[in-house]
């Protein structure tokens, strides 16, 4: 049986996207598993960096899915999560029997057997891996994408609404196009709406 845990991270964003994991394990690749395994938002970036590369090879298979800031405020938060989702889950080439889902969103489309699970980070390892393989894969790319923009502070905010963020955008404005224009698009309109007068 083949048994996959599935998280997101970024969702509460302003910038960047929403990355989503599927980590796939049969009972004999739980096994080698190494120690410390767990939510990653309970682990230090020292932790969750020295596990990210093993957790990437010993699941018998992963899927990585985003969802980018135009495709969030086109959507909406809760379509562009279950896109991320649906990204996750094609990148897989063996699907789950089982998919346990952390938090409170079920998988729309999923055909096969799924739990979600309140906590699950917490619970049950295949959600940890997960959850550790989508949040070093996202901050790794807001610290790439914080030396194109500087002004934000991503490398240390990851993209969340910190007080240095805000400023930066009240400053320098927000990295999106201009209406009916092309450009970078890394700010979330839906989100920053109130930080721009708009209520």
């Amino acid at each position: 049986m083949i048994t996959g845990g599935l998280d997101e991270v970024g969702w509460g964003a302003y910038a960047g996207p929403v990355i989503s994991v599927v980590a796939c394990f049969r009972e004999q690749d739980l096994l080698r598993l190494p120690s410390g395994v767990t939510d990653s938002k309970k682990l230090s970036e020292v932790k969750r960096e020295t596990l990210y590369e093993e957790l990437c090879v010993v699941p018998l298979d992963v899927g990585v899915g985003h969802a980018w800031p135009e495709e969030i405020d086109r959507l909406g938060p809760s379509p562009a999560l279950q896109l991320s989702y649906r990204r996750a889950l094609e990148e897989l080439r063996h699907k789950p029997d089982l998919l346990l889902v952390d938090g409170s969103n079920r998988v729309e489309g999923w055909g096969g057997e799924q739990r979600v699970v309140a906590k699950g980070d917490s619970l049950h390892r295949e959600i940890s891996t997960a959850s550790i393989i989508a949040k070093v894969f996202r901050d790794r790319l807001m610290v790439s994408l914080s030396k194109r923009f500087p002004q934000y502070g991503w490398e240390r905010n990851m993209g969340y609404g910190s007080h240095e963020h805000e400023q930066g955008i009240r400053k320098y404005g927000p990295v999106v196009p201009p209406p009916g224009g092309s450009g970078p698009y890394q700010h979330r309109r839906r989100y920053i709406h109130r930080i721009l007068g708009g209520g």
